[in-house]
């Protein structure tokens, strides 16, 4: 994480703060003992909350058989939960603004809104019910990490949201690239900052990464990194893709099936069809769910009928899915598992094909006992502004990072020979001597300095240099890699094979 870029975002003087009222909801709510007379005294001091928080309990959001008339039976009927929960969303809706600075505040509250809806319904419909207020809250306030770059960094963010093309999938990647810090990250500072408890904090900062969150709030998390793919299906063009990644995690997280998730669905779109003007938010058309249920589903009969993996290099390293399972917690990349199947999957398609394929193999030379054993912030530090790097140099030429240890990593790249890839890792090489000095990582005492033995391989047919198997292929680029560190560390070496008689 850039520590320039870090402070220039935290120091703004326009990052968004909490109204009193939330501050004392927050300092009331945290004590073992509160008493409901005591939260509702304090809400009803702020008469223009008071009124928000008593016109959604007696919406059919609620479905209350009889209305409240104060925040004392609403506390009552509903329970502490859902009314800090509203005082606290309308405080973070307040906070955040609806301005024309150039932020576009109509996708973001859709994406917060349509998220906490699902993340909720979610909780309830998955026996978790007992934090669904949370999964609500996590779901609003998932994205404030971008308000705050927004702000902090002007014109830089803006350029970042530009090449996103609107797609949200694609931000954290073009955040990292371009300015070494990521959204979720920099929403979690701001979520702490505001002394939130860590139920809200951690849903922040791991979802767009469910996979990594600590055990503690995996539930929450997961419900959130739902409700994301809930908002897919109901916003994108194509809903195809974004059902079939619900019905993939519903099954995989919860053991729920297409059917409570297609209701589901349809439920997300009514709720936040009221929760908009409750909140008097803009977030865009609604849609009409079984019309995108319907057309998802018939696109979904067509994947069926496609071989699986064969759009897997298509020049785009975006159109990977990357499966539970696959997926190394710290960085969000392939692990070994993941990167040792998309290996596979990229030999046998260039050898079908009779094209070249490289593969390059990055051993952090020293580091393994303190990324193994050291504590998580340097093992993350370490291995995100590893990933970073590799990224930014390989993405232009399609290459697919992944982590495949504690220090170690891999880039298959196809369609680019040994010629093209060698000079691109020499570069990062280097790059990556020098920009970890400049990593900031707490509690770490001294000058961190990290270098890599790094192997490059190529198989190309034209040029007679061939592998009898995936195995003997990757085998090659660690030889090559040992190599390197055999000659002393921090240097490149490729492998040549012996052409074909």
């Amino acid at each position: 994480m850039d520590p320039q870029t870090l402070e220039k975002i935290l120091n703004c003087p326009t990052l968004p703060t909490l109204p009193a009222i939330a501050v004392k909801v927050i300092e009331l709510t945290s004590k073992d003992d509160v008493k409901m007379d005591e939260l509702a005294e304090l809400i009803q001091k702020d008469q223009g909350v008071a009124a928000k928080i008593l016109r959604t309990v007696n919406s059919s959001f609620y479905g209350l058989r009889t209305r409240c008339a104060t925040i004392q039976r609403s506390l009552v009927m509903l329970g502490l939960g859902p009314v800090k929960t509203l005082a606290l969303s309308f405080s973070i809706v307040s906070a955040i603004g609806k301005g024309d600075d150039g932020f576009d505040y109509e996708s973001y509250w859709r994406r917060a809104l349509y998220t906490a809806a699902a993340a909720k319904k979610i909780a309830h419909l998955t026996g978790n019910g007992a934090v669904a207020e949370e999964c609500f809250l996590g779901g609003l306030l998932q994205d404030v990490g971008m308000l705050a770059m927004f702000r902090g960094l002007g014109h830089d963010y803006a350029a970042v949201l530009g090449q996103t093309e609107g797609d949200h999938r694609r931000l954290v990647k073009c955040e990292l690239a371009a300015l070494e810090v990521q959204h979720p990250d920099i929403g979690a500072m701001l979520a702490a900052r505001w002394k939130l408890p860590d139920e809200l904090v951690l849903p922040v900062k791991y979802h767009e990464r469910p996979t990594a969150c600590p055990p503690k709030c995996t539930e929450i998390v997961r419900c959130v990194g739902l409700g994301n793919i809930v908002h897919d299906v109901l916003t994108d063009a194509d809903p195809s893709e974004a059902l079939r990644r619900a019905y993939t995690r519903a099954k995989e997280w919860f053991r729920l099936d297409s059917t409570p998730v297609d209701d589901l669905v349809k439920d997300v779109a009514a709720a936040v069809a009221e929760l908009s003007s409750l909140f008097n938010l803009r977030t865009g058309p609604l849609c009409d769910p079984e019309a995108v249920i319907a057309k998802a589903a018939a696109r979904l009969e067509e994947f069926k009928l496609e071989e699986p993996g064969a759009a897997l290099f298509a020049g785009n390293a975006d159109v990977l899915v990357i499966q539970e399972g696959e997926v190394d917690a710290i960085t969000g990349v392939f692990n070994r598992v993941g990167f040792s199947s998309v290996t596979r999957s990229a030999f046998h398609i260039a050898r079908t094909k009779n094209e070249v394929l490289s593969l390059v193999t990055v051993a952090l030379d020293g580091l393994g006992g303190l990324v193994a054993n050291g504590p998580e912030e340097i093992d993350g530090e370490i291995a995100m502004g590893v990933t970073v790097l590799l990224k930014r140099h390989f993405d232009p030429l399609g290459g697919v990072v992944g982590r495949l240890g504690p220090d170690l990593f891999g880039v298959v790249v196809s369609a680019s020979g040994r010629a093209v890839v060698t000079p691109v890792a020499d570069k990062f090489r280097a790059q990556l001597d020098e920009h970890s000095q400049q990593w900031s990582i707490p509690d770490f005492e001294g000058k961190l300095r990290v270098t890599a033995s790094v192997g490059v391989v190529a198989s190309d047919p034209r040029a007679g240099e061939v592998f009898a198997s995936p195995e003997q292929f990757c085998a090659a680029a660690l030889r090559a890699a040992q190599a390197a560190r055999a000659a002393g560390g921090n240097v490149l070496r490729a492998f040549v094979p012996r052409k074909a008689a």
